[in-house]
């Protein structure tokens, strides 16, 4: 009896001692997340062709992505061993983009591939692609500023590029305010200058005018939620897209209106 009992014990003992199975640490890569950043900006610059501007970033561009280096990787990334290719990739892209001069189709070119090479690596690491300005509804957010030039509002707005449609949210003062509610009947515009094209947003409906969760955005009479092309029937095609790219502004009534941004689908490489 003594002897089972011993044995009983012992069991016990070493199941207590089991540790429990750690939960997967997230991949963690400053240098490569702020270069994620601001290879994003520069896609934007280069696919609406605004070549001062790229210009004007490419130090920048170059200084970051140099800082993206085989020693960075973390020590809990997914596979290491399919990051060499694209860190070489990318260190032969910054040497080309740092040589001078660069003809403008050059700095386009050299450009538009840094991004992609970075959803690349997000994917060999283990790391989740999401951009510090996404918001909650996986749009882009967007300072809105009033007459005086002081920022009022913030819009977060997202362009699915499988059918041209565009969702505009807006909150009071940054990214984390409460909802900006406008009448019902208010009309946003957005004017892509470009293009030589606007549209209107509105609500979906007078009733709950939900979004596309099914929640409603109503209250009381009031929305921050607005939508194009809803069931106006207008065209939305040359929307759409994933390579879409354009530079844009959204105005909203009594005068307030955003920064001039490049307007994108959300993409997420995979």
């Amino acid at each position: 009896m003594l002897h089972r009992l011993l044995i009983l014990l012992l069991v016990c003992g070493l199941a207590a001692c089991k540790k429990a199975p750690e939960a997967a640490q997230i991949v963690v890569w400053p240098e490569l997340s702020a270069f994620d950043e601001i290879a994003a900006k520069a896609e934007g610059l280069a696919q609406v062709g605004d070549g001062a501007a790229l210009r004007q970033m490419q130090p920048d561009v170059v200084k970051l992505g140099t800082a993206v280096t085989p020693a960075t990787i973390p020590a809990n990334a997914k596979n290491p061993a399919g990051l060499q290719q694209p860190l070489a990739d990318l260190a032969e892209l910054l040497t080309k983009l740092s040589t001078a001069p660069l003809n403008d189709d050059d700095l386009k070119t050299y450009t538009l591939a840094l991004h992609p090479l970075v959803a690349v690596m997000m994917t060999e690491a283990g790391m989740p692609h999401i951009h510090a300005n996404e918001g909650p509804h996986g749009g882009f957010f967007h300072p809105v500023f009033a007459v005086d030039g002081k920022q009022a509002a913030t819009l977060e707005i997202k362009l699915h590029d499988d059918a041209g449609d565009l969702e505009v949210w807006l909150v009071q003062g940054g990214r984390d305010g409460p909802p900006l509610d406008l009448p019902l009947d208010s009309v946003l515009k957005l004017d892509l200058p470009d293009l030589k094209r606007s549209v209107e947003l509105r609500v979906r409906d007078s009733q709950q005018n939900a979004g596309e969760d099914g929640v409603s955005n109503s209250r009381g009479g009031l929305t921050n939620y607005f939508i194009f092309p809803g069931e106006t029937g207008a065209d939305a095609k040359w929307l759409m897209g994933t390579a879409f790219a354009a530079k844009a502004r959204l105005t909203l009534p009594g005068g307030h209106s955003s920064e001039v941004f490049v307007l994108k689908p959300h993409v997420h490489h995979e």
